[in-house]
């Protein structure tokens, strides 16, 4: 009996010891399983949470958008001119002195225009639009006891066409050629006087006969384009306008040609 009991006790103390030893070889491989396999996910979690809050800030704070051609850009504006003329007597049956029109002066206008870029490349792009365009000249007489002033404009539906390069980021700098087809639709003149007795006077007149229906000057602009936000930027390109073909019939006395120096101005959109 008191073997046997000495036998179970060393049988207890025995197993005691290899749970012990078994509890001790499983706690390390639960250490090891851990920094193997929990490490990297707690990790990948910061990194993640880290990474969260920095494309806030870049949605929330973009750049401008990098667009890649082709695009289009649409745009919205107006044309500050001024406008001058070159005037000379028709040869032939018709031809007459300029008399008093040759102390016409320049007359400032402004036009209205819409239109699309269209970027073929990085550096390249097509301009073109609609545009409410108007030249215009203006006279002013002082005698001893009268004046007479008028202001002519010539008003036009136009469709011009450029050719441009660009150079820069969000500034860019542009240059480009173009020609500028422009349709008749009439001539308006506002003439103001006063008499020898003090009194003044107006009138207006428009007209839309004797005048060619159709005229095409060419075009040369450089200026600059500011993207300010993501799609919407703003532009400022001056231009000179030569007009080719004369404003008046040829059986007008006078061939009239514009020179318009125009400043363009206004805003861009892309899409």
């Amino acid at each position: 009996m008191t073997y046997y009991l000495i036998l179970r006790y060393l049988h207890l103390r025995i197993s005691y010891f290899n749970n012990v030893k078994l509890m001790k070889k499983f706690h390390l491989l639960l250490i090891v399983f851990s920094s193997l396999f929990i490490s990297p996910i707690y990790s990948q979690i910061i990194t993640e949470n880290e990474a969260i809050p920095s494309a806030e800030k870049a949605k929330k704070n973009p750049a401008v958008q990098d667009f890649s051609a082709p695009y289009t850009q649409l745009y919205f504006g107006a044309v500050i001119g001024f406008s001058s003329r070159e005037l000379i007597e028709n040869e032939g049956l018709f031809q007459k002195p300029l008399n008093e029109r040759v102390n016409e002066t320049a007359y400032t206008t402004l036009s209205y225009q819409f239109g699309f870029n269209h970027y073929l490349s990085k550096h390249f792009y097509l301009d073109a639009g609609l545009s409410f365009l108007k030249n215009g000249e203006q006279y002013n007489f002082t005698g001893t006891d009268s004046t007479f002033a008028y202001q002519s404009t010539y008003n036009y539906i136009a469709m011009p066409i450029h050719f441009n390069y660009v150079v820069g980021g969000k500034l860019k700098f542009h240059f480009g050629l173009g020609l500028t087809p422009q349709m008749f639709l009439k001539h308006n003149q506002e003439q103001q006087w006063t008499t020898a007795t003090n009194s003044s006077k107006t009138n207006s007149i428009s007209t839309k006969s004797n005048y060619n229906n159709f005229i095409i000057s060419s075009t040369i602009q450089a200026g600059i384009k500011y993207q300010f936000k993501k799609q919407i930027g703003i532009y400022f390109l001056p231009e000179f306008r030569y007009q080719l073909n004369s404003t008046y019939l040829n059986t007008n006395a006078h061939k009239h040609f514009a020179r318009v120096f125009g400043l363009q101005f206004g805003l861009t959109y892309n899409l």
